[in-house]
């Protein structure tokens, strides 16, 4: 499949993009403003409904995020969606975690907050639309992202803002269709059909990338989840699955990664909830950027075992055999409330090599083992 924004630009021109502007949660006119609960729902809509407050990333100059409650829907699109592909099968996705995404691209103006001072030789100014604080960057390659990610993660944990176990990462393919669509099973989080009136695309005739915000909101509070800029996602590219799937992540490997959402290049289709195209994770474009996660993430990393007096230990045969010591504490948080077991015997009267086994397990499952070897033998006195 060939990535769709190095397909050759239509030959037809649209008239300039009609602005729309209105509350989320309220596209009506306030009509009762003698309730401060009602006024509270409608401005802060998104917050209200899914009862966590947004987030707010000093370190990104103020990035915002918006929480995202779990929950199920169906990923794909149905065979009689106009534009679809053969890739976009429907099946059914959990996600059984909460997460925050943010509830706009991210901007020049954060990437180069973040990214000032880099020691991986980016330019913290990549855009070709350079000099607009405000609009989406791009020029940015799915690796780019991940130095922005680790710069961003070390700096909020070094101001103390990090909760332990939690990440700045790129949502999976299904975190970023599930926020997309926010509850509706529409080609796009409005409907069937695209207009001008709701985001920047090919038919627009703006011919480039434009201020985040600048079109409606979907239901969940997420502007520019169609066009303006691709944005990059965690996964790798692969075929779905046909059945019911729990949190998935996508391959485990693979030569592409996976971007979505449309853009200002393209036409109304690619701008579908559905719509999938991927590309190798160095490649850069002038409509590919991306919108940041933020979520706790699973504790992988095996616990750390350290053997005091060394994992080679000379022991006086005849002697009583005391245990030198083992240390173990937790990579994630430092914790383990788990016990060290040590197997195995050493027979302090008969010289030779004995092995002792050292396991222990965290709260989470990883186990970590060590062994140590024992040489008992008739040690020279002075």
């Amino acid at each position: 499949m060939m990535p769709i924004f190095f397909r050759s630009f239509p030959k037809r021109l649209v008239a300039s993009l009609g602005l729309v502007f209105r509350t989320p949660s309220c596209p009506g006119p306030l009509r009762r403003l003698e309730s401060y609960l009602l006024l509270g729902v409608c401005l802060l809509g998104p917050w209200s409904a899914w009862g966590n407050p947004p987030h707010t990333v000093q370190s990104a100059s103020n990035l915002e995020m918006l929480w995202v409650e779990p929950g199920s829907f169906i990923m794909g699109s149905p065979t009689s969606e106009a534009g679809r592909s053969s890739a976009e099968t429907e099946h059914n996705v959990t996600l059984t975690k909460g997460f925050y995404l943010g509830k706009y691209e991210v901007t020049q103006a954060q990437y180069q907050a973040v990214m000032t001072g880099n020691s991986n030789g980016l330019s913290a100014t990549p855009s070709y639309f350079s000099g607009n604080p405000n609009r989406p960057v791009e020029g940015v390659s799915w690796d780019d992202a991940q130095v922005f990610l680790t710069r961003l993660n070390d700096a909020e944990q070094t101001a103390g803002r990090l909760p332990t176990g939690w990440e700045y990462v790129l949502p999976t393919e299904s975190e970023w269709e599930y926020a997309c669509r926010a509850g509706t099973t529409t080609a796009y989080s409005w409907g069937n059909t695209i207009a001008t009136t709701n985001a920047n695309y090919f038919d627009s005739g703006i011919g480039q990338s434009r201020d985040v915000g600048q079109y409606a909101a979907n239901p969940w509070g997420f502007f520019d989840m169609h066009g303006n800029v691709y944005e990059w996602t965690a996964d790798w590219y692969g075929t779905y699955p046909s059945g019911t799937v729990t949190d998935p992540s996508g391959p485990t490997s693979g030569s592409y990664r996976v971007f979505r959402g449309g853009s200002w290049y393209l036409d109304g289709t690619n701008l579908r909830s559905a719509e999938r195209n991927y590309i190798t994770p160095g490649s850069r474009g002038i409509t590919l950027g991306f919108r940041v996660g933020f979520k706790e993430v699973p504790d992988t990393v095996a616990p750390l075992l350290q053997l005091q007096g060394g994992a080679v230990y000379a022991h006086e045969a005849g002697q009583p055999w005391a245990e030198p010591g083992v240390a173990a504490h937790d990579a994630r948080d430092g914790n383990l409330t788990a016990q060290v077991t040590v197997s195995g015997t050493v027979d302090v009267n008969v010289t030779g090599p004995y092995v002792l086994a050292y396991s222990v397990t965290d709260a989470a499952g990883n186990p970590a083992t060590a062994t140590r070897t024992v040489n008992v033998q008739i040690l020279p006195h002075t």
